[in-house]
């Protein structure tokens, strides 16, 4: 899992707290921080260590109801979220591909030139999702 990846997956964890109300995007800017920094000051975020607003980092202690999968594996697994809701948020919040934000299609376009653009389009499949917990992997 990429980093963008990683910060996309806590950012609607915070959206599904109530805490977060900016875009899913995998950006961690002055909205992520501010909504980790509230979280931090929350009961339910022990025994998590407050960080001043920043992404957790592999191996540190999580917050209530969110744990690190045996295995040294960088997956998160959140009971506080059911698997429906995770996947409607993350639908609604999937990382945008190359393709949409140069705004092409996912196939090659022709100018009236008759000059081919070239565009990739990025796949992203880093949420899995088990019985009733909702993980993704963090590595």
């Amino acid at each position: 899992m990429t980093a963008q990846e990683h910060y996309q997956f806590i950012q609607i964890v915070m959206a599904s707290l109530g805490l977060y109300d900016g875009k899913c995007e995998g950006a961690w800017g002055p909205k992520s921080i501010a909504a980790k920094r509230e979280w931090e000051l929350l009961s339910d975020f022990e025994p998590a260590v407050p960080n001043r607003g920043l992404p957790f980092t592999q191996g540190c202690k999580l917050p209530k109801g969110m744990r690190w999968v045996p295995g040294n594996s960088g997956k998160i697994t959140v009971d506080f979220i059911t698997d429906e809701e995770f996947a409607k948020l993350y639908k609604e919040h999937a990382l945008l591909t190359t393709s949409q934000i140069e705004g092409t299609d996912s196939k090659p376009t022709t100018t009236s030139t008759t000059s081919t653009k070239k565009t990739t389009t990025t796949t992203v499949d880093t949420v899995s999702t088990s019985a009733s917990n909702t993980s993704a992997d963090v590595s």
